[in-house]
């Protein structure tokens, strides 16, 4: 690595980053700190209280909201004294250039004359409507005129001064609707004075590494030329305003002997306590900027970075108020240059005894508390870094909150329960477009959910209550949409077009706005709080473990990448062919089918049914969607996340209801293609009552083949036991039944004594093991004495109801359970009936067979009725041929690192052998599942002869 000592001030463009982030050679910058520099950004990172009031704004309209948001009224225009009450920077500046003050008066002014405006608009416009309707009533112009008079006077006033905005701001940047400018709007920090005058600090901030800051102790008060109270109420007034050295140098009678002094100057008494207070202020906006993730701040271990950083000490309080971070300071108000200031390279030199180190939380630690009986994950990475493999796991019991039990639980148990308390007090706010909040929904304060119909979020006359998986609590309601007021979803799906919504020939521009909603869609998903945002709604009506939960998002997010930009229009990808003369060709179209829905279950409550829905909005249909009410909160608020993106609230209708309402919609509002995703006994009552105008993702009783050769036993142990119990075998790719060839039993490997252990490090208390939301645990037992009834069959591990829980008595709590039973046992077709039931839990059968039965395995696999996903575990190339040459699995992982489970979004996941069959991620099951062929024969002649009438 290059690390020669190089303190000179490079621009970041000057770097190659390419070798930098490779770890190559050092910079005297950090890749991304736009969390650090941006103020649009820092104000989300700095603590409560230590940052003026901000609004981002981007256009005048913003402009005027943000006023209203920070308190500004019309009444304020009559004030006898104008003070300065607003400042407008811009988000990425320094030196103090753009920025404008705002009095109290000059802000009441700019929304009175908003008010005008909008009532003179309201006038302009009854005008435009009632004047052709008056003409014709009245034959009289006289009378006409007599009664517009009143409004054609308001439309007069409306171009008049008093409804014209000031000359300054008619030609602000905010005001162009070309501009793309992005400005703060902040409220103004009444400032401690200094020899009658306002200053400000500048601090010195210095980054170094992967993360390590400093502050200098020379802070420099740096103070405007103006006495404060000669201009305080005069927003011209910069002199008296702006303390920036830079522009005050510019003042005739500067000095700066005068106006840049030590922060000791202040009073050592007052000098110790800013110092203090700045520094821990610093501290803790660079650990929140961390726990944000390298989004914000891309800190690297050959990286360093000096700032300055300016505080404002607000009067009567003396608190430091952080104001802003910029890049490349000057270091004019310093008597040294860099290279003194920093005695070296700081990457390889000591640091002088002028920087002090600041103490960061830096804390890797994920603690679980229990909540009245639930499970809330707290999580924070101080570097950014994925560190799930690095993540030290404590437990908790959050009700020992007085010292003596903290103390009897020991030190580790201590740090775990401070780190957890100073997490929830950091956790991320629920986005702005969301309706519900993971960490406050409760049986106190439940969340509330909508139907969504035509662009309108409605509620129903009745609602059901959702109770919390861990604990039984009603901490969500839902509309109970009944029969009587499915309706206007019978009208919306049976009026769209067969033509669609948009097709090849109708409405192409809908294929780029869907592919930009993509784009927009997955940079919001990227947001720290967006991320852990549906992570906890989903572990809450779900309990996954946060890595299960976090693999829904990456494989929405990802997906959602995969079709941004032109993706989406190249789904409708024509195919064609030279005709059989001059002017004859033919092309293949991919039509859409018109008003279509999706169904789905409630174990992946985001993915497929998002997935599948925006499939079939991307072809150019209309899309009802339900999601078992259990967890359909998650995609309502996905939806909501969506609209936020660009999405038209119309595209897609949402509905809470049970069963036989949704098959009343499909049926009375002819829904031109349905795909469920659910139970065998639905999709077959579906496919009979829609005639056949379904796609199926049924359930799967998926099975893995462990061949003859024994290789990396350790790690197909593990994938065995992820792929049978991961989200507690809730998954329709779960593995069900595990075929051992005996290499695989012999007391050296014993693959089931290994399932055994890892099975029973499973627990409720880091949801490896979570509630069954579909099997009560009675009738889990009895399938599972079913199974042992069968000749030959033993309980290999599990088969206990979990104990100590407060799970409701509707959901199951069992312990990872498997039933072992010899290949000879499935030839009894009873036996096989009862072997192959697909249990949606943590259960498995293990099935023994040697060599020379392989035939009767692959009977058996064929024989199942399902045929969703399967696994061979072998290298094996003449085994492996076999089983895929002689079974029809829709999904077949083949390899010493077979799976069932996990499949990503970069491959067709769907069943096989049956033509309802439907996929979901790729291009192709995209076109499958939501559009038909439609061949075009285009014919334009010439005609040279007209052949013989045959």
């Amino acid at each position: 690595m290059d690390k020669k000592p190089d303190v000179a001030m490079r621009r970041w463009h000057d770097y190659d980053w390419e070798a930098v982030l490779a770890g190559q050679k050092v910079a005297q910058r950090y890749f991304v700190r736009s969390g650090l520099v941006r103020k649009d950004r820092l104000c989300s990172f700095v603590p409560s209280g230590f940052h003026p009031a901000t609004v981002v704004v981007r256009n005048f309209t913003e402009l005027l909201q943000g006023l209203a948001q920070l308190g500004s009224s019309q009444l304020e225009v009559a004030s006898k004294k104008a003070v300065v009450k607003y400042v407008l920077k811009k988000a990425q500046s320094s030196n103090a250039h753009g920025i404008r003050f705002l009095t109290d008066a000059e802000a009441a002014q700019l929304l009175q004359i908003h008010e005008r405006r909008r009532r003179a608009n309201w006038s302009f416009v009854w005008i435009l409507v009632a004047a052709p309707a008056l003409a014709s009533r009245w034959r009289r112009w006289t009378r006409s005129v007599a009664i517009l008079a009143p409004m054609l006077a308001a439309t007069a006033w409306r171009f008049s001064s008093k409804c014209c905005w000031p000359v300054e701001w008619a030609k602000h940047e905010l005001a162009s609707p070309e501009s793309s400018a992005l400005y703060v709007l902040q409220r103004n920090v009444q400032p401690w004075l200094h020899s009658g005058r306002k200053f400000h600090l500048r601090v010195l901030l210095l980054c170094v590494g992967d993360l390590t800051a400093y502050v200098n102790r020379d802070v420099r008060v740096l103070l405007a030329s103006g006495r404060y109270t000669d201009g305080c109420g005069d927003s011209d007034r910069l002199d008296v305003h702006v303390t920036n050295m830079g522009v005050n140098k510019a003042v005739s009678d500067y000095s700066e002997t005068e106006q840049n002094i030590a922060l000791q100057e202040l009073g050592e008494e007052l000098a110790t306590k800013i110092f203090g207070e700045l520094s821990d202020v610093l501290a803790k906006t660079l650990t929140a900027l961390q726990a944000a993730g390298r989004r914000h701040f891309f800190t690297l271990p050959n990286c360093w970075e000096l700032f300055g950083a300016d505080f404002l000490v607000e009067a009567g309080t003396a608190r430091a108020m952080l104001l802003e971070i910029n890049p490349s300071p000057s270091l004019a108000m310093y008597s040294a240059d860099l290279q003194t200031l920093l005695g070296g390279d700081p990457m390889s030199s000591k640091l002088p005894p002028a920087w002090l180190e600041l103490h960061m939380e830096a804390e890797r630690l994920l603690a679980y508390c229990f909540c009245k009986g639930g499970l809330t994950p707290y999580a924070v990475d101080a570097s950014g870094f994925d560190v799930k493999d690095t993540w030290k796991l404590v437990m908790v019991d959050s009700s020992a909150t007085d010292l003596a039990c903290l103390s009897a639980q020991g030190p580790a148990a201590r740090r775990a329960l401070l780190c957890a308390a100073r997490l929830r007090s950091r956790s991320f706010a629920a986005p702005s477009w969301a309706t519900v909040d993971p960490e406050t929904m409760s049986a106190g304060k439940p969340a509330e959910g909508m139907n969504l119909c035509g662009g309108s979020w409605t509620t129903s006359k009745y609602s059901q209550e959702i109770v919390e998986p861990m604990n039984g609590d009603a901490f969500l309601k839902v509309p109970n949409t009944g029969f009587d007021e499915i309706e206007a979803f019978v009208q919306r799906m049976a009026s769209v077009p067969r033509s669609g919504l948009h097709n090849p020939f109708k409405n192409p521009e809908r294929y780029v706005m869907l592919g930009e909603v993509c784009g927009a869609a997955a940079r919001e998903m990227f947001k720290p709080e967006v991320s852990d945002f549906f992570c906890r709604l989903i572990q809450r009506v779900a309990p996954k473990s946060y890595a299960q939960a976090g693999g829904e998002i990456k494989a929405v997010r990802t997906w959602l990448q995969d079709y941004s930009g032109n993706s989406v229009r190249m789904l409708a990808e024509s195919t064609g062919l030279p005709g059989d003369h001059v002017g004859q060709t033919t092309v293949g179209y991919r039509m859409p089918f018109g008003g279509v829905s999706v169904i789905t279950p409630f174990n992946f409550p985001l993915e497929i049914c998002s997935l599948q829905t925006l499939s079939a909005v991307f072809m150019g249909n209309q899309c009802t969607t339900k999601v078992d009410w259990k967890v359909a909160i998650v995609m309502e608020q996905f939806l909501r996340m969506l609209h936020a993106c660009g999405l038209p609230k119309t595209d897609v209708d949402y509905i809470y209801c049970d069963g036989p309402v949704m098959n009343e919609i499909l049926l009375r509002g002819d829904a031109k293609m349905t795909l469920f995703t659910g139970s065998q006994r639905v999709a077959d009552k579906l496919a009979v009552d829609l005639k056949g105008k379904v796609k199926l993702e049924d359930a799967g009783f998926d099975w893995k083949i462990l061949g003859p050769d024994v290789m990396d036993v350790d790690y197909v142990a593990w994938q065995a036991d992820h792929d049978a119990y991961g989200f507690s075998g809730q998954k329709c790719s779960a593995q069900s039944m595990l075929f051992m060839h005996e290499n695989w039993t012999k007391p050296e490997v014993d693959i089931v004594g290994r399932l055994a252990t890892l099975a029973g490090q499973r627990s409720l208390e880091n949801l490896t093991n979570c509630p069954v939301l579909t099997w009560p645990t009675e009738k889990f037992l009895e399938h599972m004495n079913r199974c042992l009834s069968i000749p030959g069959a033993k309980l290999a591990f599990g088969g206990k109801p979990l104990t100590g829980h407060q799970i409701p008595p509707q959901y199951g709590a069992v312990e990872p359970t498997a039933v072992r039973l010899p290949i000879e046992a499935l030839e009894d077709p009873p036996s096989f009936e009862v072997a192959t039931v697909e249990l949606f839990g943590p259960f498995q059968v293990l099935v023994d067979y040697k060599d020379g039965q392989q035939g009767k395995v692959i009977e058996a696999i064929n024989r199942m009725p399902n045929h969703l996903t399967a696994g061979i575990v072998s290298n094996n190339p003449i085994f492996i041929n076999e089983v895929l040459g002689n079974s029809i699995t829709g999904t077949t992982y083949a390899g010493a690192r077979a799976r069932t489970t996990g499949a990503p979004v970069q491959h067709w996941f769907g069943p096989s052998g049956d033509v309802r069959a439907g996929g979901i991620h790729t291009k192709h099951a995209i076109q499958l599942c939501w559009s038909s062929h439609r061949e075009v024969v285009y014919d334009f002649g010439p005609v040279t002869n007209i052949p013989q009438q045959s």
